[in-house]
């Protein structure tokens, strides 16, 4: 039982390491996007 119990947190943790990797990878994509925004506002602001 105790094995298991390791398993299972070794396991619950690698599952944590990866929705946290997601979330960064989303969250770099947001930012990456709201520049990508701003910098069209002011192309059309310049032009």
């Amino acid at each position: 039982i105790y094995a298991h119990d390791q398993d299972y947190s070794t396991s619950l943790t690698s599952k944590e390491n990866i929705v946290h990797m997601n979330y960064q990878i989303w969250d770099n994509d947001r930012f990456y996007q709201e520049y990508l925004f701003e910098f069209l506002v002011e192309l059309i602001v310049e032009s």
